[in-house]
């Protein structure tokens, strides 16, 4: 559609001079950090067990120093640039917005009521809330939980709160919202129950893939791993949504600078997902993920900054600590105090799992130099034969376009872009990392538009208590 400017955007060019923070090499206070010192004979856990730590950036709004104001996150002053869907020419114009009686020629809507709904996985939930925080609106997480049964209901009555655990769940009452942003597919006829009972003033953003058509939304914003038709109510962005922010970094920076001093550089961060559809993700994957990790910090004559996930098989993070035996801190999943944004802040250069897409974003958000680790190799054709696997086969094979999803298609571009390179490849020195595009602040525009009666002038940032995840993600 090319590039125009947005009519309810109004904002600063403050981003460069945040950004100021990452120096050439992309590294933030890494010259604070002290030189190399002992440890090269042993391998340390930071953290013990207990809590949760999800895969990604988890509670990435709760991480932020401060507040923003969503002008001071933008790329562009002025335009909205990409292929930004336009309003959908058949959803009419909403009403008077929700709560208000307004009149032709009233006030306008000074800012949107949002609410998120957020689900049990973390990847969604952050993509979710970095959204928000760009928009700047006054937001309300509603925490969903679900029954077993929900695909069953949700499939057969479309829109219908039968597949939601109501006594469990933040309740869902008027006053209606503006806007709900929503992501996964238990939340879709949520959303739409919402959408219903606000007598359709209230739109519907959806972030990923819809498991309905894109035209029961009013916006889909989603990556190219997932192969949605071209509409004029989807949004492609390079990768997921994240909230790596510099001053986010910075602040992580100082709070653990001291920790890794002991450690050679360059300090390599190894982030570690897990199985996923037809991934397996088993031992022998988890043992060749040491071997070609050790293999890089030995030439590189560095150290290993360890994490595990959500998503990880709970065998992992103690097979990779007798894996490796160069100088490495682990961190397994569910540890008290988590270094997450630390280890994006203070390594040097990043080993991802390529089936991660959140945790691939959140580490080229750096500008750090990115090995993928390639974790299919393992994987036959009997690796389809598992019960997850069968399950999105059947759906890949009967379902419509939009259920096919190419699970290492990001890390493929990363490397067809020089963005980043496969593990394992023949030494010599990794591509670096670029900074994440502008497609947070894309996918932000594009849902102002949906609402041209907004001012921005009235929004404002919602506050860190309006952000904070309610299950203490």
């Amino acid at each position: 559609m090319g590039g125009r400017p947005c009519g309810s955007c109004s904002h600063t060019a403050a981003t460069e001079e945040r950004e100021g923070t990452l120096d050439s090499a992309g590294r933030i206070g890494s010259r604070q950090l002290g030189t190399p010192g002992a440890g090269r004979d042993r391998v340390l856990r930071v953290m013990g067990r207990g809590g949760a730590f999800p895969e990604g950036l988890a509670g990435s709004a709760g991480l932020s120093t401060g507040r923003e104001d969503a002008r001071d996150r933008v790329s562009d002053p002025h335009e909205c640039r990409g292929n930004e869907p336009a309003i959908p020419a058949d959803r009419p114009r909403n009403p008077a917005p929700s709560g208000q009686d307004q009149a032709c020629g009233d006030s306008p809507l000074t800012s949107p009521r949002v609410w998120l709904l957020i689900g049990e996985k973390a990847g969604d939930n952050t993509q979710l809330r970095a959204l928000a925080k760009a928009l700047g609106w006054s937001t309300t997480e509603k925490r969903c939980r679900y029954r077993r049964t929900e695909l069953l209901t949700n499939r057969l009555l479309g829109t219908t709160l039968l597949g939601m655990i109501r006594a469990r769940s933040d309740p869902l009452e008027p006053e209606w919202p503006d806007l709900v942003l929503t992501a996964g597919r238990r939340n879709e006829p949520i959303a739409r129950w919402i959408a219903r009972e606000s007598g359709g003033r209230t739109r519907i953003v959806h972030v990923g893939r819809p498991w309905s058509s894109p035209e029961r939304f009013d916006l889909v914003v989603t990556t190219p791993q997932y192969d949605l038709p071209a509409s004029d109510r989807v949004l492609v962005v390079d990768m997921p949504l994240h909230g790596v922010r510099p001053e986010a970094l910075a602040e992580a920076a100082r709070s653990w600078r001291t920790q890794f001093v002991d450690l050679p550089r360059p300090r390599i961060a190894v982030l570690v997902g897990g199985p996923t559809g037809f991934i397996g993700f088993g031992k022998r994957t988890v043992v060749r993920l040491a071997r070609e990790s050790e293999t890089l910090a030995r030439w590189r004559g560095g150290s290993l900054l360890v994490t595990t996930s959500a998503r990880t098989p709970s065998f992992a993070a103690d097979l990779l600590e007798r894996e490796l035996t160069v100088p490495t801190r682990i961190y397994p999943h569910g540890g008290e105090r988590n270094p997450y944004m630390a280890y994006l802040a203070l390594a040097d250069e990043f080993i991802v799992t390529g089936e991660s897409a959140s945790m691939l974003a959140e580490a080229a958000a750096t500008a750090k130099p990115i090995h993928i680790f390639d974790p299919t190799r393992e994987d036959g054709p009997w690796s389809r034969l598992r019960p997850r696997a069968l399950g999105r086969l059947v759906r890949e094979a009967l379902g419509p376009r939009r259920m096919k999803r190419d699970p290492l298609g990001i890390p493929r571009a990363l490397v067809e872009k020089g963005r980043a390179r496969w593990l394992g490849e023949a030494p010599r020195n990794a591509s670096r990392g670029t900074p994440q595009t502008d497609d947070l602040e894309r996918a932000a525009c594009a849902i102002r538009r949906l609402f041209p009666e907004a001012r921005d002038g009235g929004a404002q940032a919602p506050s860190d208590a309006s952000m904070t995840p309610k299950d203490g993600r």
